[in-house]
């Protein structure tokens, strides 16, 4: 995918976000001001390239929307917004949700459940194989 860095899914609609405020969480405490400014910088370019979808009613304010963008970066602070690539929008949901979910095991019987998850990751997510688990992080962390 071309990503042309004019444009964005705001083209024309830049909002200030409160990005001191959602710096206020633990998992961001420990950052040095130079590193939280290049967060800044790239969850702001994060928002400019990805669509922020709440489902289920969830009500995304600017501060979530910044929290939320600072912590999809943090994994890829020193690697570039580039290793983000390969999706376009992030699904929000405001609890649990009950999935139908069908897996393959090492033996090759297929199995059929209904699972209870927070967060959910796709194969096809971000293409960099290094991140590995990233979902996980982003999961437990709450908004």
């Amino acid at each position: 995918m071309i990503k042309w860095p004019w444009k964005s899914n705001d083209a024309g609609q830049h909002v200030a976000l409160p990005w001191d405020d959602a710096l206020a969480i633990p998992v961001l405490a420990n950052l040095q001001p130079d590193e939280q400014s290049k967060l800044i910088q790239l969850a702001d370019r994060f928002l400019q390239q990805k669509r922020l979808v709440p489902l289920q009613g969830f009500e995304l304010d600017a501060l979530k929307s910044a929290r939320i963008a600072l912590l999809f970066c943090l994994p890829v602070l020193e690697l570039g917004i580039e290793w983000l690539d390969g999706f376009h929008e992030v699904l929000i949901y405001p609890a649990p949700f009950i999935v139908d979910d069908e897996w393959e095991d090492d033996i090759g019987l297929v199995h059929n459940q209904r699972v209870v998850q927070s967060g959910q990751s796709w194969q096809q997510g971000p293409h960099h194989p290094q991140l590995a688990g990233y979902s996980g992080l982003v999961r437990r962390v709450r908004v």
